[in-house]
């Protein structure tokens, strides 16, 4: 298994797990690998935090065999969209506006103690 990730502190923390067999410090949309290198391809939860999603999917399709799969995963726009109303089980689901469209979104999560900052892409 081969990881990537432009962000090098990302690339040394998986090292360091041991989490892949390689780490290679590339974008989504410049692979640094020959063209159907791989019988199969997982972009988990990171097209929304690409910018062209059109060129990432072209890398991917580039180093993938043809009988290659691809696997997809990303956050549900309702995620960055929307909230319910209230704790209440029936509380209403509130969309703060379309649900299509692709949109770009920051905001900061507190969980006991700890604060985190999330930005990318909101897409159906």
């Amino acid at each position: 298994m081969t990881a990537i990730d432009p962000v090098e502190k990302l690339i040394w923390a998986a090292e360091q797990a041991g989490s892949a067999d390689a780490c290679r410090i590339a974008a989504a949309a410049d692979l640094p690998f020959e063209n159907c290198s791989f019988d199969l391809v997982v972009a988990y939860n990171v097209l929304m935090d690409v910018e062209d999603v059109l060129a990432a999917l072209k890398e991917i399709r580039r180093v993938l065999r043809p009988s290659g799969i691809l696997v997809i995963s990303i956050v549900h726009p309702f995620a960055d969209r929307g909230h319910f109303a209230g704790p209440e089980a029936n509380a209403s689901f509130v969309l703060h506006d379309s649900y299509f469209g692709r949109e770009w979104f920051e905001g900061t999560e507190v969980r006991n103690g700890l604060r985190m900052h999330f930005a990318g892409w909101s897409q159906p």
